[in-house]
């Protein structure tokens, strides 16, 4: 079970205690776990918020899932496609162990949630460490709505069955106000910028050389060199 869906199931109960630590203390209005699989996190989340949501892709989980939290919401769902604005409250933790293949495109959509406030998810390690950086588009464009923070490593043997890659912990924490208004500018840019990352900015952008020094960007820097205030100052200068 959970290989249909690439699934590792985390049953150390030394990481799920710190998750549970990890989790701020300013409070929530309520949990939306993704992925909740065979309960293990799940067991401490609802006697956090018995209310709680559970998004689950794997039919055979399902029913029990009902069965063993019984007042919780359990949603058999994709949660690429899940409606995140459908479950209430201003200050929602969204929590879980993310399977590799939609870390990604998930971040990149709950971004667009504001009552998303915290997020707590285990990743792969590499990703982990690239959204917690400037060295890619996925991180610029996180850190402009998150303050973003790599919390541990976490090895296969955490997980039933080991994926054949080390994992991590990382917190998200939504920004009172996104960095800057130009969202759909940086990312466009971001896209451009790092599809060529080997290049120097000056040859990516050749024909926007006074906005590069509008944003006081060395022409000579490659993307990855540059901080999140000079990504910001470059969309707004186009």
């Amino acid at each position: 079970m959970g290989r249909k869906f690439g699934q590792h199931f985390l049953v150390d109960l030394t990481h799920i205690q710190r998750i549970i630590g990890a989790i701020p203390k300013d409070g929530f209005d309520s949990i939306i776990e993704i992925g909740p699989g065979k309960g293990a996190l799940t067991d401490a989340l609802y006697l956090l918020c018995p209310k709680m949501h559970a998004v689950e892709i794997d039919d055979r989980l399902i029913v029990r899932l009902k069965q063993r939290y019984p007042e919780a919401h359990i949603h058999h769902q994709d949660a690429l496609i899940f409606d995140y604005s459908s479950v209430p409250g201003d200050k929602v933790l969204c929590i879980g162990n993310l399977p590799y293949e939609i870390s990604s495109p998930l971040l990149f959509l709950l971004k667009d949630f504001p009552s998303i406030s915290h997020m707590i998810f285990m990743v792969q390690h590499e990703f982990a460490e690239r959204a917690a950086s400037l060295s890619g588009r996925l991180g610029v464009m996180l850190h402009v709505f998150y303050q973003v923070d790599y919390l541990w490593k976490v090895l296969p043997e955490a997980f039933i069955p080991p994926p054949g890659v080390n994992s991590a912990v990382m917190r998200l924490t939504r920004r009172p106000k996104a960095l800057t208004e130009k969202i759909s500018e940086l990312d466009e840019i971001l896209r451009f910028a790092f599809s060529r990352r080997r290049k120097m900015m000056r040859q990516i952008f050749r024909e926007q050389a006074s906005v590069l020094a509008t944003a006081s960007i060395d022409p000579t820097a490659r993307p990855e060199s540059l901080s999140l205030a000079q990504w910001i100052s470059f969309a707004e200068s186009v």
